[in-house]
């Protein structure tokens, strides 16, 4: 269990993420990510080419973020119409889930369940 708990404003990027030996290809996860007054958590991974993030058959209470023009579901650090480096995110389906009201809320549990198959973030307040 972590506890976050801070101050968050504009110019902060506060993280908690998994990083692999050889970057890119062995990966990260970003947990935990927000930026400035964000409210909501954004889980990202940032892969080498061939990675996506499928929601098939899973419950998906969060949304897609955007890269440019389109949805950033393709995990690629390098994949067309994304930004560089954006990877594929999902932005947490709990609008207190990060920054200022999330820390109103005296905080929450995040969990990151990864296997040989795949990779599922959870969060509770």
């Amino acid at each position: 269990m972590l506890g976050l708990k801070r101050v968050l404003g504009c110019g902060t990027w506060p993280a908690w993420w998994l990083v692999g030996s050889n970057w890119p290809d062995n990966g990260e996860i970003d947990i935990i990510e927000g930026v400035n007054t964000q409210t909501a958590d954004q889980t990202t991974l940032h892969t080498s080419f061939g990675c996506d993030q499928s929601t098939e058959g899973s419950p998906f209470t969060g949304h897609w973020a955007s890269g440019i023009n389109k949805l950033a579901t393709n995990c690629w650090i390098n994949a067309p119409g994304q930004d560089t480096n954006q990877g594929c995110s999902i932005i947490s389906g709990d609008p207190a889930s990060f920054g200022t009201p999330f820390n109103a809320k005296e905080g929450g549990v995040v969990a990151l369940e990864w296997t040989g198959s795949f990779i599922r973030a959870f969060y509770w307040r």
